[in-house]
């Protein structure tokens, strides 16, 4: 199964989903800071690594664009529930830094199903959940490129 690594501030975020990708058979990591996530990565690498925009030391836009510096190809899925601007503008920013998928909090079960059928083009769970996430999904940027 994947590496992934969970770059969020919010311990309750970070715990719910690792106990659901743990759950799934993934190994996972975790980090608290977006200085942390980079060290983390730089140690560890990861297959997938979720990100939140708004943390503290260093926010995930400038994390994505140094983890990007090092590695093209590994994705990334920026997430947030919200901030001063606009979260549909925003998230969409996060494409433009590097991030290959944008997803709106909070996530659930199955847009985590739809992140991983999308990055690994498998599916981990239940074969009959199928959603419209279009409200949920600000943007995918050809998931397929991130693993070439």
């Amino acid at each position: 199964m994947a590496n992934i690594l969970i770059i969020d501030d919010c311990t309750t975020t970070r715990m719910l989903m690792r106990a659901y990708f743990i759950l799934l058979g993934h190994d996972v990591g975790e980090a608290t800071t977006g200085i942390e996530g980079e060290r983390k990565f730089s140690e560890n690498g990861a297959d997938l690594i979720f990100i939140d925009i708004f943390m503290p030391d260093q926010d995930g836009l400038q994390t994505i664009r140094n983890i990007r510096k090092t590695n093209i190809k590994v994705p990334i899925v920026a997430m947030s529930s919200g901030g001063k601007d606009n979260i549909t503008d925003f998230l969409t920013y996060t494409i433009e830094f590097g991030a290959t998928i944008a997803v709106e909090k909070p996530l659930t079960k199955v847009i985590f199903d739809q992140i991983f059928e999308t990055i690994f083009n498998e599916r981990f769970s239940c074969p009959a959940m199928v959603a419209n996430l279009s409200t949920n999904f600000v943007s995918i940027k050809n998931a397929k490129d991130a693993k070439a």
